[in-house]
């Protein structure tokens, strides 16, 4: 798993408590600030995620050899 998966779950959380804390005390900039985090902890998550799939796919692919690229070996050589 990615770090930024865990990064931006935990931006989440945290924007999400913010701006709950701020709806609760009436204090917009606070409700802003934690609405801002939450967004911002998805993208990061995201981009976790995407890197995750890209790693995963790689891993899955199997290595290029000669033969995959056209190329005639030459026994004994």
């Amino acid at each position: 798993m990615d770090k930024d998966r865990v990064e931006g779950f935990g931006h989440q959380v945290m924007g999400a408590v913010k701006q709950g804390l701020g709806k609760m005390l009436g204090d917009t900039k606070m409700e802003t600030d934690g609405a801002a985090e939450r967004v911002s902890g998805r993208a990061q998550n995201a981009a976790g995620g995407a890197r995750d799939a890209v790693r995963d796919a790689l891993d899955k692919t199997p290595p290029v050899t000669a033969e995959h690229r056209g190329e005639t070996i030459e026994p004994g050589l």
